[in-house]
């Protein structure tokens, strides 16, 4: 196996022609003119990269743009002539993209940093004339994105091995180290750069992930997660806004969703003139943002819809699509609008102001001061129950609005799992959200069924006039396709529920619930 790239803080003093020297006793070196490369480091928002401890660089200098994604400690794991993508499947076909596709998803591969580095290489040769080995003499500096004055980094020497070649490259690490004073403080130069401008890749997650003690008051305890909420949303607004990647506006509604649902299951807890005041405006903000999701969601789905149909009618959607991208853009103007309102600026503001204050007790709240896990476990076994009677009366007759109102109890379930997940063993907290995860997989899929064979007779009509006749016929097929599936979806609920409802998640609930102290 070769040796992965070595890099070293080079001691103040040390020049450049002692480091040919030291070179020139492992064999003849070459070298090259100093050069200026331009590296942008990639990421999802999410950090996806990062958290595996690897770096996507788009790089602009001699020979060209080209990606190098390498591995912890510099290990190579692919390069490609390609300039910058915004998503991994802008890259050609093969298996850079396919690697990087299956990590980063439907994510986008925004800027993290920025760094400029001047770099003189020297490549050690053997009798031959063939380069065993290249080191190369590095000063770089680091900026943001957006940009800001550049801050200057150590100063790197770079050993990298060729393939075929360990024995020179273990060489020239030798009268390297010779040389005395090469450091490594852990760090390489995207590290040392992150630091030092204060960016934290990975930071944001959409889980839900509040620190509560018990015996916390319950007001207290529900003003952490209502403003881990709210900086949820607020992370989310630029992308979003920006219309980055369609998980921004997921996520952004994900959290809008959970507070209006601790707003609505935590009743008693926060003073009700307050609740009152803000309810419809979390409310307007899952209104605005309805449509431009769920043509999100349409052309997310279209590979699907594609699959689904005879080949010869594949290329029949191109019309649809066209129709779904003019309807998005216009739907993520609005919210675009929304967001960047007073009316929106103002919930934030007062949201945060209100959260943060002290509480005070009063007759709107009579649940404020109540030990958070007694109301955790009181709520939690209520929606509980409430799932298991909506699920029991659903049957082979039951009307789709049935397993709507289903679903809407379940998220309920699972939002309070979350939001007090710190209170009870976490790890019996985790099999419980999977347990009730099988049951909502299944209800989602129904809904998202109904919901889009409903909106495609839609489709099918704003395109009467205009769209060819395939157009019409494939978006027919997709609609029998779609409610096939959907009857399949229903045959299997009872299943899923039967799962839910047993015994064993059941005893799981108690076992959570009851907690160390029995």
């Amino acid at each position: 196996m070769d040796p992965i790239p070595r890099a070293f803080v080079r001691p103040d003093g040390l020049e450049p022609d002692a480091v040919v020297r030291a070179l020139e006793r492992v064999g003849p070196v070459r070298r090259s003119p100093p050069g200026v490369e331009a590296r942008v480091v990639l990421d999802t928002f999410d950090g996806r990269l990062h958290r595996r401890g690897e770096v996507l660089e788009a790089v602009s200098g001699p020979p060209g743009e080209r990606l190098a994604w390498h591995g912890p400690g510099g290990e190579p794991l692919g390069s490609l002539p390609a300039p910058a993508p915004r998503f991994a499947t802008d890259l050609p076909a093969g298996p850079f993209r396919e690697r990087l596709e299956a990590l980063t998803g439907v994510r986008a591969l925004l800027p993290v940093v920025r760094l400029e580095t001047r770099v003189e290489r020297f490549a050690v040769l053997d009798g031959e004339g063939k380069t065993v080995c290249r080191v190369g003499w590095e000063d770089h500096a680091a900026a943001a994105p957006e940009g800001g004055p550049p801050v200057p980094l150590s100063p790197r020497l770079r050993v990298v091995p060729v393939r075929g070649y360990p024995k020179p490259f273990g060489r020239v690490l030798a009268r390297l180290r010779e040389l005395g004073g090469l450091g490594d403080d852990g760090r390489d130069e995207v590290g040392e750069a992150l630091d030092a401008l204060g960016v934290r890749p990975g930071a944001y997650t959409s889980k839900v992930r509040v620190a509560l003690e018990r015996g916390l008051t319950a007001d207290e305890a529900v003003r952490r997660v209502l403003l881990h909420l709210l900086g949820a949303m607020e992370a989310n607004v630029p992308g979003t806004r920006g219309a980055w990647d369609t998980e921004f506006l997921h996520d952004f509604r994900v959290a809008v969703r959970r507070t209006r649902a601790a707003l609505g299951q935590l009743r008693g807890v926060l003073p009700a003139d307050e609740v009152a005041r803000y309810r419809p405006e979390f409310a307007w903000l899952g209104q605005v943002t309805g449509p431009a999701r769920d043509l999100d969601v349409y052309r997310l789905g279209l590979p699907g819809f594609r699959a689904a149909l005879p080949p010869d009618l594949r290329d029949a959607l191109e019309p649809f699509d066209r129709l779904l991208a003019d309807r998005q853009a216009a739907a993520y103007r609005e919210v675009d609008r929304a967001l960047g309102s007073r009316r929106f600026q103002r919930l934030v503001t007062g949201w945060r102001a209100f959260l943060e204050a002290p509480a005070e007790p009063g007759p709107g709240a009579p649940r404020a001061g109540t030990a958070v896990e007694d109301l955790a476990r009181r709520r939690i076994v209520k929606a509980h129950r409430r799932v298991l009677r909506e699920g029991a009366a659903i049957g082979p007759d039951s009307p789709a609005d049935a397993f709507h109102e289903l679903r809407k109890s379940c998220k309920k379930l699972r939002y309070l799992l979350e939001f007090f997940q710190g209170l009870f063993d976490p790890g019996g907290v985790g099999r419980l959200v999977k347990d009730l995860k099988g049951l909502q997989d299944n209800l989602g899929a129904f809904q998202d069924l109904e919901v889009q064979a409903t909106a495609l007779v839609g489709f099918a009509d704003a395109l009467a006039g205009d769209g060819p006749a395939r157009t019409q016929l494939a978006l027919g097929v997709l609609v029998e396709h779609l409610r096939r599936r959907q009857a399949e979806v229903r045959d299997a609920f009872g299943r899923r529920f039967d799962r839910f409802a047993g015994r064993v998640t059941r005893k799981r609930l108690e076992a959570v619930l009851r907690g160390p102290e029995g």
